[in-house]
């Protein structure tokens, strides 16, 4: 099954859950930036200071701000290439690392990808493909889930060192993981999902960023029926017979 509208209805929903749909950003916008990058922001940063008890005063104007800058350039005066993508990827791991200081770089990886998640979802996208086709996959409890499936022995055997937390990623393995996803996606990878009404096999699309919406979703789905099944018993109890 081609995972067309499949990626279609993810992206649409995600537009609302994040609260774009209906926004009007357009990537020539430079003030546009912010929403976008804000976002990531609390998906990195602030859901992690809140599960440590700790903040982050001023991040949007230490970290934020300076990136609004080579990223508007990146998708408005850059050729789009590994190259230019390189350049503005990488200083915005820098910029967040510094801020950090906390030796975390996988929070700075999660910002980062997460923001050309987030600009990805904005009205003129489409015009800026090429921009990110090779946007990185944002990293999760999720998406790890799926790369362990993978089957990389040596990347299996770092995610099981760190407990698979994407927080305590370091620079090698996240080039090995993101490396790992491009070699897969590039040979038409069939992702199954077992338990899925109808057709379980979608055709992934070859960007990995556009792969994301589909498999950071599906795997949330396959956690979720996993939890029910350990607790069919209590359902039986309910009167509910199948899940």
């Amino acid at each position: 099954m081609m995972s067309n509208s499949l990626l279609d209805n993810e992206i649409s929903k995600f537009k609302k859950a994040s609260g774009i749909d209906g926004r009007k950003f357009s990537l020539k916008n430079r003030n546009d930036y912010l929403f976008a990058l804000e976002k990531a922001f609390n998906d990195a940063f602030n859901q992690y200071a809140r599960r440590k008890g700790i903040t982050y005063k001023n991040g949007v104007d230490k970290v934020v701000d300076p990136i609004i800058g080579p990223l508007f350039d990146y998708f408005n005066n850059a050729k789009p290439g590994k190259s230019a993508f390189d350049k503005v990827f990488d200083s915005m791991v820098s910029l967040s690392t510094g801020f950090l200081k906390s030796g975390l770089i996988g929070l700075a990886y999660k910002f980062s990808t997460m923001a050309f998640k987030y600009l990805f979802c904005y009205e003129d996208a489409s015009q800026f493909m090429k921009h990110f086709e090779i946007c990185y996959m944002p990293l999760d409890r999720y998406t790890l889930n799926w790369v362990k499936k993978l089957g990389d022995k040596g990347i299996n055997k770092g995610l099981a060192c760190i407990d698979s937390a994407f927080s305590k990623i370091d620079k090698k393995l996240f080039s090995d993981i993101q490396n790992l996803i491009i070699d897969k996606l590039k040979k038409s990878f069939v992702y199954d999902v077992s338990f899925a009404t109808g057709a379980s096999g979608f055709l992934l699309p070859e960007e990995p960023l556009k792969s994301e919406f589909i498999i950071w979703h599906q795997e949330k789905l396959i956690e979720l029926h996993k939890t029910l099944i350990r607790n069919e018993d209590d359902f039986e109890r309910l009167g509910i017979k199948k899940i």
